[in-house]
Parts: structure tokens; sequence; C-alpha cells
């Protein structure tokens, strides 16, 4: 491992720094129009269809895990663009749900 310098908050460090940190995924800032599934599970029921305006805090799609719903709600206030999933279907953490404009 090589020796590096990073920067934080205007402090300069010196470190060591592996290959995996080197080839981690690089964090992207979540876009606020794409509500995604936060577990793993099944689709329940959607409460909401193309085109429905939308409040923050509404309640979009119920996500049934583990014998548990889950329901997500929109992080913004906004217009149903698209919903990407349909009822019975399975989806993996970080699936597109409904997308927001």
């Amino acid at each position: 491992m090589e020796k590096e310098f990073i920067i934080i908050d205007d402090t300069k460090y010196e470190t060591k720094v592996s290959n995996k940190f080197r080839n981690r995924k690089v964090y992207t800032k979540p876009n606020p129009l794409e509500v995604n599934s936060f577990i793993p599970g099944t689709v329940y029921k959607i409460l909401v269809r193309e085109g429905e305006s939308v409040n923050k805090g509404k309640d979009l799609i119920i996500i049934e895990a583990m014998k548990m719903k889950n329901t997500i709600k929109t992080p913004i206030t906004g217009k149903v663009k698209k919903i990407a999933v349909k009822v019975g279907e399975r989806v993996p953490k970080g699936t597109l749900l409904i997308e927001l404009e």
C-alpha cells in the first residue's frame, strides 16, 4: 500500500489506502425524483396512479417483506411520472419503484 494524502474539512492527512478502497463504488447523491425500494420484498399494493399529483409524505406503495408490510412515502411534492413495478412483483433493494416529476 502506498501512502497518500486525503483532505477532510480542510485538514490534510497522510494515510495508507488499500486497493479495496480505491476500487470501491463511488457515492452518488440520490435523485429525489426517483423512489427506490429500501428493502427487498414483494410489491403488495400501489396506492397512486401515473399522472396523479402527490404531496410530500403521501403513501405511494406498500412492500411486503418477511410478513411485514412497509409503506413507502413520497420524499417530495410532485407528480407521478412513471410506475416501474406491478403488484406481486419481487423487487431487490435499490429497485426503482416510482419516478416523479
